[in-house]
């Protein structure tokens, strides 16, 4: 059987007929099956993302189905996959998402095979297109009833806590090797970002922010992403365009949405994943001028699934807008970190393949090339990039000394 990559070697034909029991029953028999790649470059980093298409016997019937299979890269040892460690294992928690049909959790070589939601007329968003209004609208709100459906879950756990029910949910910052390992990387896209706001003088306070904090920037991305007393909930972590699917109708409106990927879940305050989404995947535009209206269908659709269940909710629209604004600054944290690899094509792509603690050198001096080309290029880059500090201007942050 051919194979695109050698990671695929950790696919085998028992894997696969876990798989078909676990998702058609025992009395299936697995007939063959081959790898059949759909995405492109730069649409995964953390994982290899591929199709399995399954060809079985159930009775005296022959079908064939299809799965996606997310798989480790089996990178070179190094606190990049450090930071990654246990991230299998984080998906696999009960929520709303693509039924998970089998795993291996032996390291080094972890798979998931999961639905292929593209069965049911999901896709993805075109990464480098900012969400309009509507699109928006059905992320927080499918946002909102994750985050509240957490808070239900945790009551029904033994220990009341999903952290201390489950496995793998430590903080990747709080180990002192990898918070370095990671300032060493965020602090090389700040310095591609002064260079390029130093173009202009009006982003000087932008400036004079950032390079005041080039040494503490990991610190400061774990303290904000720290949650609160009332706001506390699990959070998807890395809620962008490349993870989200969506349903459209026959003249291409979004109707239903999905998210994939929750490799990054951890608890946290919601607001820092709304302000992730808003700030690495949403049209400047409607970022800016319906805020009100992103916040209100958010928190609507919050308040409907707690109350559905006879609870309160934790705190009201005003304090959730009020903890937004104090978060604000992690959404230009993750725009300098997200956007950047969301807008890249061809060559502005990052290459993971080879990052290690040994490499780092060489590819935060990537990185730097990287950038430069990105900015260079005719596109949507520069313009949603700016727009960040633009309103870090209008709201103070960066008045911060």
């Amino acid at each position: 059987m051919k194979r695109s990559c050698s990671v695929y070697d950790i696919i085998s034909d028992d894997l696969i007929t876990r798989t078909l029991v676990a998702d058609v029953g025992i009395e299936s028999k697995l007939l063959s099956w081959q790898i059949e790649d759909f995405t492109k470059k730069g649409d995964n980093y953390a994982s290899y993302v591929t199709s399995l298409l399954v060809n079985y016997q159930k009775g005296k019937k022959n079908y064939q189905n299809s799965y996606i299979a997310k798989i480790n890269p089996q990178r070179p040892v190094s606190s990049f996959t450090q930071m990654l460690e246990g991230s299998y294992k984080r998906e696999m928690i009960p929520i709303k998402a693509p039924k998970p049909y089998t795993r291996s959790f032996e390291k080094g070589r972890e798979v998931l095979v999961i639905e292929d939601l593209r069965k049911k007329g999901f896709s993805m968003h075109e990464r480098t297109k900012g969400f309009d209004l509507k699109h928006s609208i059905l992320v927080v709100e499918e946002l909102a009833r994750f985050h509240a459906s957490s808070l239900l879950f945790e009551e029904t756990l033994e220990k009341k806590s999903i952290p201390e029910s489950f496995d793998h949910f430590e903080v990747w910052l709080d180990n002192n090797e990898i918070c370095s390992f990671f300032n060493v990387i965020i602090g090389s896209q700040c310095i591609s970002t002064i260079k390029l706001l130093k173009n202009f003088p009006k982003y000087e306070k932008c400036i004079t922010w950032l390079e005041k904090r080039m040494d503490c920037l990991a610190q400061l991305y774990r303290d904000v992403l720290s949650p609160s007393r009332s706001f506390n909930v699990l959070i998807h972590g890395d809620c962008r365009a490349s993870n989200i699917l969506f349903r459209n109708d026959e003249i291409g409106s979004p109707q239903d949405v999905r998210f994939v990927d929750f490799q990054g879940t951890r608890k946290s305050s919601p607001s820092n994943d709304l302000i992730y989404f808003l700030f690495s995947s949403v049209d400047s535009h409607v970022r800016r001028q319906d805020i009100q209206i992103i916040e209100n269908a958010y928190y609507e659709s919050f308040c409907k699934v707690l109350y559905a269940a006879g609870e309160q909710p934790p705190f009201t629209l005003k304090e959730l807008r009020l903890d937004m604004k104090e978060r604000k600054v992690f959404g230009m944290l993750s725009g300098i970190l997200i956007l950047p690899v969301s807008l890249a094509e061809g060559d502005e792509i990052w290459d993971l393949e080879s990052l290690c603690n040994n490499t780092l050198k060489d590819f935060v001096k990537n990185q730097k090339d990287k950038f430069s080309q990105l900015v260079m290029r005719d596109g949507p880059f520069k313009n949603r990039f700016l727009s960040i500090f633009d309103e870090m201007i209008e709201s103070g942050v960066c008045d911060e000394n």
